[in-house]
């Protein structure tokens, strides 16, 4: 009993004895796992914990101030002055810095990134020449502003707003396009070196130059001779350990995917050039060593690269005036990117369209900035092919590598801008084509609305095709999970850690990425058709009058369209979403479709894998890996540079495929596969197009008559009334292997806590929030919109959804504010929910 009290008496987080200068307390009324613990010790557990109260009975822990004992009880005025004097020397120095702060970086930079931009694309060209004092002139009208009173300042209001502040917005775009663009390079750069460039590109780095040897080095040329056989002897066992882990680049692999689109079948790329041949090894040893000094140049000075740049110093927040030279930079840096990026490519283009005969078509064109600077990186991207097509021929390696470099740059941006905003946008046309029926609308409309809003329209369709792209990866992705390994070889597997789509851009051939942006374009809109047109067009057939869809908002409709919004954005899409089981239950309809077509093709093995196996290659076009001829030496293995980085193997070896039964009849089975798939396409798209909204129509229809609401609230309703009758259905099939008894208690069970929640749901999710939303009609809306001598009137389902909307804002506020009674009450429900 001595020992264990000896050894409740010690610190429970430091194992030592209390002492009269660091006693032992005992924060809770529990027996828990702190009851005796030193002060400086429970803070310290308190900070890496997280924890606020104990893990037993949930005391709070509380903390009161201990002061000194010869803390006098009053201080001196004088000190209190002298305080508050330093403290507000302090504040206003501050003040005048952070206000000089926000000047430069949101007024300075951004006026002179619009005004530089204007300038440089002015039609005359004046503006340019004018611009310091454009600059001048609007830093003596800042200046005249403040001196002014404050009703000359209400007349200059709309010419600030105009000029000034027009600017300073257009100026932020500008600076943002050209800090991604910088960014983009430097990520680029990191890719390069990193993974590589492509062969053609390395061999003016890697190819040997041939010189004549002096006669009177030949016993340098012998010890060079015996290192090169070393190095030949290590590069051939680098390589045959790179064999065995499958790191080595082989010449039958195949491509890999781009993104979401299908690999086109193409000729392998030739092998790269042998490195080690006789004669090169001092070359190479010299060309190594340079490039690991290039490597380990430093551009900074050391002084300087000593100090640790933080964001607080780089936007002067840490209250020196360093950040005024960064201002200086970024301004220079912004014009620099403008002028080279920008306004270059775009006068290249035009000048180069108007002896085509194009320039009358550019000007009637509704983008012809981005056309003209399209034309231009189209033909500085070919300059730059043929000028380092010329310097290979000439040997000029400087300029080799730089001209191809450059055109590496424009061959990716251009790549780009295809996959990231042309391809999105072709397949956001083509789903508003194929689904005009849908809404009642026809293509000279939706040209009429291009013409009149270029920009809003064309970004419409670029979100509609980014979502549909979305749609078909997730589908993609639940598709690897069911398929066999190899069944999907023309898609690539975006979940692949070796995936990357830059690396391909850069490797691969403009004429493979144009093969594979129409093949994806004709599947993707191929897919559309179906999902989409042929449904509509059966819903036309099948059930007439039940299109077109509503989607105008009616101020006439008694239920507010608002409430609704509200309704949905946060009762209906948090339940869908954080429903984590609708995923496995997509995957298990999957499996089941596909276990049932291809039983009834007889292609399981095929398809799901698990059979009889019988070798059938996932790509017949792909050649063998080649047998190494031991007779050719050792010449022609390919040996790392000593210096150089480490790159992984180009193209990355596809998705790992699997034996399989290969029956007869095979291509006719495929077949039948793709007609089967095409018709449960249409038909699921004819049933999530039809049933949700039906279902919805109905449900409102119960309380809102002759009056059509927006579809989105309809098949929003109507997924939701889906959703509770399937986990209804789950729930049951999950009890009834139970049998009745077990059931019938279950249903008692849960009979009895839904009538607890019912009533707590009636006072907590009806009364408070229909009371909260008529507080506030009452103290807000009703002074301000309803005069004395009239009645104002409440609608309750507006209120109701109002104060579910201020019951959540009110919860979030209680939750960011100090503890009270209140917040740990709340923080109690949610740890009993949790």
């Amino acid at each position: 009993m001595a020992e264990e009290a000896d050894q409740s008496d010690i610190c429970r987080v430091c194992r030592s004895e209390g002492s009269p200068d660091r006693p032992l307390f005992h924060p809770c009324i529990c027996t828990g796992s702190i009851k005796y613990i030193h002060q400086e010790c429970l803070l310290v557990w308190l900070r890496y914990s997280k924890k606020e109260f104990c893990e037993l009975c949930n005391h709070r822990f509380t903390f009161q101030p201990i002061y000194a004992p010869d803390m006098p009880k009053h201080l001196p005025i004088r000190d209190i002055l002298s305080g508050l004097l330093k403290s507000a020397g302090r504040g206003v120095a501050s003040w005048f810095h952070y206000t000089l702060v926000a000047m430069a970086w949101l007024g300075l930079v951004p006026l002179t990134a619009g005004r530089m931009y204007r300038a440089l694309f002015s039609v005359s060209g004046t503006t340019f020449w004018s611009l310091p004092m454009d600059m001048v002139s609007t830093i003596d009208l800042i200046f005249d502003m403040l001196c002014r009173p404050r009703d000359d300042l209400i007349s200059l209001s709309p010419f600030v707003r105009e000029n000034l502040v027009s600017d300073i917005i257009h100026g932020c775009l500008v600076m943002s396009f050209t800090l991604c663009a910088f960014i983009s390079l430097v990520w680029l750069r990191e890719q390069i070196v990193q993974g590589g460039g492509p062969e053609w590109l390395d061999e003016g780095r890697h190819e040997v130059r041939r010189a004549a040897v002096p006669a009177n080095d030949e016993a340098h040329v012998a010890e060079e001779e015996d290192e090169e056989e070393d190095e030949e002897d290590l590069t051939e066992d680098e390589d045959a350990e790179n064999r065995e882990l499958g790191m080595g680049h082989e010449e039958g692999e195949p491509d890999p995917h781009f993104q979401l689109h299908v690999q086109g079948v193409a000729p392998q790329a030739p092998p790269p050039p042998d490195v080690f041949q006789e004669g090169n090894i001092a070359d190479q040893r010299m060309n190594s060593y340079r490039f690991s000094d290039d490597l380990n140049w430093n551009p900074l000075e050391w002084e300087r690269a000593a100090e640790e740049l933080t964001w607080e110093r780089l936007l002067g927040l840490d209250g020196s005036l360093v950040f005024l030279e960064h201002v200086f930079w970024v301004i220079s840096l912004n014009g620099l990117f403008v002028f080279v990026f920008a306004f270059c490519p775009y006068h290249i283009g035009k000048f180069a369209l108007v002896p085509l005969g194009l320039d009358p078509w550019l000007r009637k064109a509704q983008f012809p900035g981005f056309l003209a600077t399209l034309a231009g990186y189209l033909i500085v991207g070919t300059g730059l092919a043929l000028a380092h097509w010329w310097a290979k021929i000439f040997r000029f390696r400087r300029p080799q590598r730089l001209f191809g470099l450059g055109y590496v740059v424009i061959k990716v941006a251009i790549l780009s801008v295809c996959e990231i905003g042309l391809f999105p946008v072709l397949c956001g046309w083509w789903i508003d084509v194929c689904s005009l029926a849908l809404l009642e609308t026809s293509l000279k409309e939706r040209l009429a609305n291009f013409i009149a809003s270029p920009g809003t329209s064309m970004f419409l369709h670029w979100m509609l095709g980014m979502g549909y792209i979305f749609y078909m990866a997730n589908l993609i992705i639940l598709l690897r999970e069911v398929l066999r390994p190899g069944v999907l070889w023309f898609l690539r597997n975006l979940n692949d850690p070796d995936f990357n789509p830059i690396q391909e851009m850069i490797h691969l051939p403009v004429t493979r990425h144009v093969r594979r942006f129409m093949a994806s374009f004709v599947i993707f809109g191929f897919s559309i058709l179906l999902e989409l047109w042929i449904p509509i067009t059966a819903i036309k057939l099948l059930i007439p009058g039940f299109l077109p869809y509503s989607v105008s908002m009616r101020s006439e409709v008694p239920v507010s369209e608002l409430s609704l919004e509200l309704l949905f954005l946060q009762v209906i899409l948090p339940a869908l979403l954080e429903q984590g089981h609708i995923r496995s239950w997509i995957v298990s309809v999957i499996r089941a479709w596909c276990r049932c077509v291809a039983w009834t093709l007889g292609i399981t093995d095929y398809l799901l894998g698990g059979g009889r196996t019988e070798r059938a290659p996932t790509d017949p076009a792909a050649p063998l890996p080649p047998v190494p001829n031991e007779e050719e030496g050792q010449g022609d293995q390919q040996a790392p540079l000593p210096a150089g980085p480490l790159r992984p193997p180009f193209p990355p070896p596809l998705e790992e495929d699997t034996d399989y039964f290969k029956p007869p009849f095979f291509s006719l089975r495929i077949a039948g596969l793709l007609v089967a798939m095409a018709f449960s396409c249409s038909l699921s798209s004819f049933v999530l197009l039809s049933l949700p909204v039906a279902l919805g129509r109905m449900v409102i229809c119960l309380w809102v008559t002759d009056v059509r609401l927006h579809e989105c609230y309809t098949m929003a309703l109507g997924l939701y009334l889906i959703w509770l009758v399937v986990r209804l259905l789950v729930l049951v099939s999950s009890w009834t292997p139970l049998g009745w008894n077990a059931v019938t208690e279950r249903l008692k069970n849960a009979g009895y806590v839904c009538v607890k929640a019912a009533i707590s749901a009636l006072v907590l999710c009806l009364l408070i929030p229909m009371m909260l939303g008529l507080l506030f009609q009452l103290i807000l809306m009703v002074p301000v919109r309803v005069p004395l001598h009239q009645t104002p009137l409440f609608f309750l389902w507006q209120d109701w959804a109002l104060g579910v909307l201020y019951t959540k804002l009110a919860i979030v506020v209680t939750f960011m504010g100090p503890t009270w009674w209140l917040k740990q009450a709340l923080e109690q429900v949610r740890r009993d929910i949790g």
